[in-house]
């Protein structure tokens, strides 16, 4: 053990508490970048004329108005591309490692874990519209033929042979870039609610995402062990660069309703609640069930939205009244179903040639959050499961969710 220097002496110790424990665990907390602008002149994000997101893309706009009063704002000389806000649309940066945000209070560091990094970008989609919109005029004021004279319009038919695919091509075909490009054009945004950070609705709810949970956090490893998985060097020199590409086919815990808006309107009254009713947690297994053989991985959001909307919750709807913390801990409490980090699966589906692997396989996210198919195969081979590629594609695809080539955990439906 390496003795501490005299100077280098310790001045404070804090107790770490983590924290995110009042707004339940559909809360995300994500950090937004401005890599073109410097401290000194940021962006006013403050009057947010517009905030949107697509929950499954993980993709988020912001209007920002503009001062078209000022001396550096010039009016452009097409009408058509004069804009009164500008657009700030986010590009996902590829966080590799764990991060939280932290702030002290008192003796104690409170640490809420970071979900996503964006850096927000000026978009000029505009410019494409205004194009758009010079060209349609230049063509309406074009000499028009009369009806009769027009020839007939001939229309080209294209006759394609499609291959049926197997299944390493439809696997490509999925994580290709066109394919994910195509999913979150298709995407709707949905439209946020936005607050001032110095509002009294911000302050409400930076204080609730700051207040520790009650749980102990027990330390189980050594000194040597926890320095090693703070900086893993051998496995850091390893490391495959993953994709940078927007992975918009993942599924990611959704945001598409701001923590603030969600968790006070609709959440506030479940934190009153009390225990579940008999007959609604007798009702429980069975309604999950349903959702579980329909979706692989869910979180407790989803839960609670299958168990409000559809009508095959049946009684166990009445389990929604319930706080966060006694609705996770009755799922929790039923067997067949087990937790990893914030999503609920299913621990097998009844099929004997899928659940030994599928057992393997989470038992190793339990462990990882990101695993390499050569690890996987390696284990299983390892533990002697037969997995041919149908197995592997159906179980790993069921379950995971790509990046690059790294498998990672599905966080929502």
């Amino acid at each position: 053990m390496v003795e501490i220097e005299p100077e280098d002496r310790v001045v404070r110790e804090l107790d770490i508490y983590s924290c995110n424990g009042q707004l339940g665990d559909s809360t995300q907390l994500y950090l937004f970048q401005y890599p073109l602008r410097p401290q000194w002149r940021p962006y006013d994000v403050e009057k947010c004329d517009k905030v949107r997101v697509k929950p499954v893309a993980r993709r988020v706009q912001m209007e920002v108005p503009l001062d078209t009063t000022g001396p550096n704002y010039a009016p452009p000389a097409n009408p058509a591309a004069a804009i009164q806000h500008l657009t700030l649309t986010s590009r996902n940066v590829d966080v590799s490692t764990s991060y939280a945000v932290g702030t002290v209070r008192g003796d104690r560091l409170l640490l809420a874990s970071l979900d996503e990094a964006m850096q927000m970008r000026p978009s000029l989609a505009h410019l494409d519209v205004a194009r758009e919109e010079e060209r349609a005029k230049q063509k309406d004021k074009g000499p028009a033929e009369p009806e009769d004279e027009r020839p007939p319009e001939l229309q080209a038919l294209t006759v394609q042979v499609k291959r049926r695919e197997t299944e390493r091509q439809a696997e490509a075909r999925l994580n290709s870039y066109a394919y994910i490009s195509q999913r979150a054009e298709e995407e709707r945004w949905t439209e946020l609610q936005s607050w001032p950070a110095n509002s009294g609705s911000a302050d409400g709810m930076w204080e609730q995402l700051m207040t520790p949970t009650e749980q102990v956090l027990d330390a189980s490893l050594s000194r040597t062990d926890y320095l090693t998985a703070l900086v893993p060097a051998s496995a850091a020199q390893d490391e495959p660069e993953e994709d940078s590409r927007q992975q918009t086919g993942i599924p990611r815990q959704p945001f598409g309703q701001p923590a603030a808006k969600a968790d006070a309107a609709a959440g506030a009254d479940r934190q009153q609640g009390g225990a579940i009713a008999p007959e609604a947690l007798a009702a429980l297994p069975a309604a999950l069930l349903v959702l579980f053989r329909q979706y692989s991985v869910c979180n407790l959001q989803n839960i609670r939205d299958f168990l409000t909307k559809y009508k095959e919750a049946g009684a166990a709807k009445a389990a929604t009244d319930a706080p966060d913390s006694v609705l996770k801990e009755a799922v929790e409490g039923i067997e067949g179903f087990m937790r990893i980090r914030r999503s609920y699966m299913m621990t097998k589906i009844g099929n004997a040639q899928v659940d030994p692997f599928r057992s393997m396989l989470l038992a190793m996210l339990e462990e990882q959050e990101t695993l390499r198919k050569s690890d996987i195969l390696d284990t299983a081979k390892h533990k002697g499961i037969s997995v041919t590629d149908s197995l592997y594609t159906k179980v790993v695809k069921d379950l995971c969710t790509s990046r690059g080539n790294m498998w990672s955990l599905k966080m929502t439906i």
